[in-house]
């Protein structure tokens, strides 16, 4: 406190926030202004004090829920995001951040083309933000292909929902699943089924399968 008073004096008004003592001995959150008057020939300081404590409370109470949100969302292996009608992200967790090798808060602002290599799948995330956000319709996206900076390629099952905020801005909220190990399951599940299929149609012995009712459900060529 003496250094803002020193400042003070030297007419360099002082504001400041401080924890103050009521008459009781309880403290409360106070927001002080000091100021150098002159009063004849003599210097005066001159202290507005302003009880803020539901101010702060408030703002404790605002940092704790965003701080609660963010643990919530950092949580969650899957990709969460808002974007505004711009394309620039207002809101990214932290698996969002990591898919593209960078932090939550670089991201912010960033647009689609400032992380993803791939142009054509940029213009494809931008067609479908800007259809969902025209529409205000959400929209399910079963098989999005990523290709990440490093030249990986991976999938995501993506819902995007339309979102209007308090200005009456468009915004989007996107939740991506990733479905990479089950697409190249399936992939591989084809396959075989493909490799199957030729053994069995170009077998020179005849060859059906027949259910527990004598009925033949598949027979080779």
């Amino acid at each position: 406190a003496k250094n803002y008073i020193v400042k003070a004096y030297k007419e360099e008004p002082q504001f400041f926030m401080w924890k103050h003592k009521r008459k009781d001995g309880t403290l409360f959150d106070a927001e002080v202004s000091l100021n150098a008057i002159e009063l004849g020939d003599s210097k005066y300081l001159m202290a507005i004090v302003r009880d803020v404590t539901e101010r702060v409370n408030y703002q404790n109470a605002l940092l704790e829920k965003e701080e609660f949100l963010r643990n919530v969302i950092d949580i969650s292996p899957n990709l969460i995001f808002v974007k505004n009608y711009e394309g620039e992200i207002v809101l990214a967790n932290k698996a969002m951040a990591e898919l593209v090798d960078n932090t939550v808060e670089d991201i912010i602002g960033k647009k689609d083309v400032d992380y993803h290599v791939d142009s054509e799948d940029v213009e494809k995330y931008i067609a479908d933000d800007k259809e969902v956000m025209d529409s205000l319709t959400s929209k399910i996206i079963p098989d999005e292909r990523v290709m990440t900076t490093s030249g990986d390629i991976r999938y995501f099952h993506t819902t995007k929902l339309p979102l209007v905020n308090k200005k009456g801005e468009k915004q989007l909220l996107g939740v991506s699943i990733e479905i990479t190990e089950n697409k190249k399951y399936m992939e591989a599940l084809m396959r075989s089924e493909e490799r199957y299929r030729k053994i069995f149609d170009n077998s020179p012995e005849i060859i059906g399968l027949v259910n527990n009712n004598g009925t033949i459900i598949d027979i080779n060529n």
